[in-house]
């Protein structure tokens, strides 16, 4: 016959006697919520039957017996919520037939065992908010557990940062669903194959090549039929940017563009790394809040889906004129083959997408209301436009040489490319029109003698 003891939330104190062992066929021993002292009884090892154990929340002193595992049939062990030291026994490993661990708020310590990857049942694991250092036990199928219920309190571990009060740093946990802090906040593990800074680097590059290598497969296929950009190059670039210095053919005004493009991406790479979880300089917000009196956590972020709507309409509205303008570049420059408008096109759409996936990315880190949404877009939009700004202070402080850079940038456009989309300079086009006046003449002399 299967036994059970249940005498949790009440007020009992004193020790947990030792003769419970006396009851062989006991499956459930739950004497959680109660303020027992002492600790735990080894002897509990020799109920063989045991499949439940709980006696969370209570006043537990000493260290977890490593006899106890010898209970091999236990499938829920709950003794988080005590005053438990020492370390944890490797031979928890034992319990092959555990689903559910809970040893979070206590003072355990040491390396977490190696043992707990023989756990083949396990569906959570709690170890957060002790002293526990070093690699936690990559648990694959936790985390894959984790993502397909959309459950961030499977596997948690001390792997979040600050983490003040261990002595060696945070702990490393890479299969761990969330991770929890020394101020005892948790968030979600944020877990990248790639580093976000290698991650942004790759978008700044691979967004305008790929397209750059569609609108050369679109100019090849529009070149059969006689297509040509007739958008006027005059159009496509930003005379109040210092982007456009490209085009000059100052070397001054070269250094002024190769400025503007690496303090952009300088301060994009700054927020990025604010924006990586496991980053030294990260900002991540640890809204996860889970307490030693149950299993659940409480998410304090309140963004919502109208908040990054917002997001949305305030980012793309203020970005889309620089982010045609690169493409319009990028096109024009595969009609008329110029590359420095191409590289012009390459980096202007480039450095802007990577200005919507660092707000993205950063917002993810820190907002937790839909008023920081905003905050942080507009924050990261008025970087994307320093360019912007560097010119209206060149303007400023030396007027007369702005003024003769954008005059000979309008007649280089005017000078090489013409609307058709061909490369002219001024003395064909002169002589274009004079041949097409002369062609005029002629017929005009013809239906003249006709009449």
């Amino acid at each position: 016959m299967k036994e059970t003891f249940n005498i949790e939330n009440n007020l009992f104190t004193g020790a947990l006697p030792s003769n419970l062992i006396a009851c062989k066929n006991l499956v459930s021993l739950n004497v959680a919520r109660n303020n027992f002292k002492g600790t735990l009884p080894p002897e509990l090892g020799f109920l063989d039957n045991l499949q439940v154990l709980k006696v969370n929340q209570n006043a537990l002193l000493g260290s977890l017996p490593a006899k106890i595992f010898d209970a091999s049939k236990i499938e829920l062990l709950a003794a988080q919520g005590n005053d438990l030291t020492g370390t944890i026994p490797n031979s928890i490993g034992k319990l092959e037939n555990a689903k559910i661990i809970t040893l979070n708020h206590n003072a355990l310590k040491g390396p977490i065992p190696k043992g707990l990857e023989n756990l083949q049942h396990l569906e959570l694991l709690h170890l957060h908010v002790n002293a526990l250092t070093g690699i936690a036990p990559e648990i694959d199928y936790l985390r894959d557990l984790g993502e397909e219920l959309g459950a961030e309190n499977i596997y948690m571990t001390d792997c979040g940062t600050p983490a003040y009060a261990l002595s060696t740093g945070a702990v490393t946990c890479n299969t761990c669903t969330s991770c929890c802090n020394s101020d005892e906040m948790c968030q979600e593990n944020k877990v990248w194959t790639l580093d976000i800074i290698y991650v942004g680097a790759i978008v700044l590059f691979a967004a305008p090549c790929s397209l750059a290598l569609v609108m050369f497969i679109c100019y090849h296929c529009f070149r059969r039929y006689g297509i040509n950009d007739p958008r006027d190059p005059l159009e496509i670039y930003d005379p109040e940017s210092t982007y456009c210095l490209i085009f000059s053919e100052s070397k001054i005004a070269w250094l002024i563009y190769l400025f503007t493009l690496g303090m952009q991406i300088s301060f994009f790479y700054l927020f990025l790394s604010a924006s990586s979880f496991t980053h030294r300089s990260s900002d991540w917000q640890f809204t996860l809040v889970c307490p030693s009196t149950s299993t659940e956590c409480q998410e304090l972020n309140t963004t919502s889906l109208q908040g990054w709507g917002l997001f949305w309409v305030l980012t793309l509205s203020s970005l889309s004129p620089d982010l045609f303008n690169g493409m319009f570049q990028i096109r024009k420059a595969a009609y008329i083959s110029c590359f420095r408008l191409f590289l012009s096109g390459f980096f202007y759409f480039g450095i802007t997408v990577l200005a919507i996936f660092a707000s993205v990315y950063y917002n993810q880190a820190l907002a937790t209301t839909d008023t920081e949404l905003i905050v942080n877009a507009v924050i990261l939009l008025f970087i994307n436009d320093l360019d912007e700004q560097f010119m209206a202070i060149l303007q400023t402080v030396m007027p007369f040489w702005i003024y003769q850079r954008l005059e000979e940038i309008e007649d280089v456009m005017k000078d090489k490319v013409d609307p058709l989309g061909t490369i002219h300079s001024t003395k064909h086009r002169i002589e274009r029109t004079e041949t097409q006046k002369r062609i005029h003449e002629e017929d005009l002399e013809e239906e003249n003698e006709k009449n």
